[in-house]
Parts: structure tokens; C-alpha cells; sequence
């Protein structure tokens, strides 16, 4: 094992228990009147879904590091080198947009990390507040109006 897919293998696997550990975690951050509420019409439901499909990925891809395996997405980047800079920053935006939810509300929060995240990679002009604007709205349907998730009410909505 060459020290880059070392490296790979302990990224990927610091993923899987990261993620693993905050589905753990989760519901220690609901109010105690959501505890006993169905896990799809809780805040937790769709951390849940993104967080497992993190762990299972992370997992397979620690595997895949570990005994040299190639799949079919690795012959398309074989000439690219990885910009673990920019998934560090993307890391970290991430993980200010969940603590950010509380403070700002869903739709805000959501909002502003698509509209950073995407200035990030590259996304420029009036089309990246447009698709940031439709999909966080679409998002905030699905979730708040199709599928009933309850959210906590914002810092900033309850100051206001």
C-alpha cells in the first residue's frame, strides 16, 4: 500500500466515524418535546439519510484504499490530482452551515452555504443566486411542507 492510498484509507475512514458519530449524537440536539416523534418527520430525517449514505461511502471507499481496488470513476480521473484543499474548505463550510441552521433558520442557512459553495467551485454570475434561491426553496417544500419535518425555530426569527 503506497502511502497516498495510506492516506486515503485513514481520510476516508476519519469520514465514516465522524459521520457515524453524529447520527450517535443527533438526538441529543432535538427539544424534548421531539424525542418521541417519528424519525421522518423529525429534524434528524434528512441528516440521517445524508449521513448514512457518508458512512456506507466512506466505508467502501476505506475498503477500496486499502486493497488497491479500481472502479470505473477512478479510469475517468486518472490524470487529476485531488484538491484536498478545496474539500477542506467545502469540510469547513459544511460544518458552519450546521451550526449555522440554529442561529439563521433552515432556509437562510441553506441558502447561503449553496450560494458560497458553489462561488467556491466556481459557479459565478446571477444564475448561482438563482439556482441557490430554487433549490434551497425546493428543498424547504419537500422537507417542511411535503414530508412535515419540524425544525427548531431560529435564534434570529425568535429575536425578531
Amino acid at each position: 500500500m503506497t502511502s497516498t492510498q495510506r492516506a486515503n484509507a485513514i481520510f476516508a475512514l476519519l469520514i465514516s466515524v465522524a459521520a457515524a458519530g453524529l447520527m450517535l449524537v443527533g438526538p441529543e440536539f432535538l427539544p424534548k418535546t421531539q424525542k418521541d416523534a417519528p424519525l421522518y418527520t423529525s429534524p434528524l430525517f434528512f441528516p440521517f439519510i445524508a449521513l448514512s449514505i457518508t458512512l456506507i461511502s466512506a466505508l467502501a471507499l476505506t475498503m477500496k484504499s486499502m486493497n488497491n481496488l479500481k472502479i470505473i470513476l477512478d479510469m475517468d480521473v486518472q490524470g487529476t490530482t485531488p484538491k484536498i484543499r478545496l474539500v477542506a474548505i467545502l469540510l469547513l463550510l459544511f460544518s458552519a452551515y450546521c451550526l449555522l441552521i440554529p442561529v439563521l433558520g433552515y432556509f437562510i442557512a441553506s441558502f447561503l452555504f449553496l450560494v458560497i459553495a458553489m462561488f467556491i467551485v466556481g459557479f459565478r454570475g446571477l444564475r448561482l443566486w438563482i439556482q441557490a434561491l430554487v433549490f434551497t426553496g425546493l428543498l424547504y417544500l419537500l422537507f417542511i411542507q411535503g414530508l412535515d419535518v419540524w425544525f427548531p425555530e431560529s435564534w434570529l426569527s425568535e429575536a425578531l
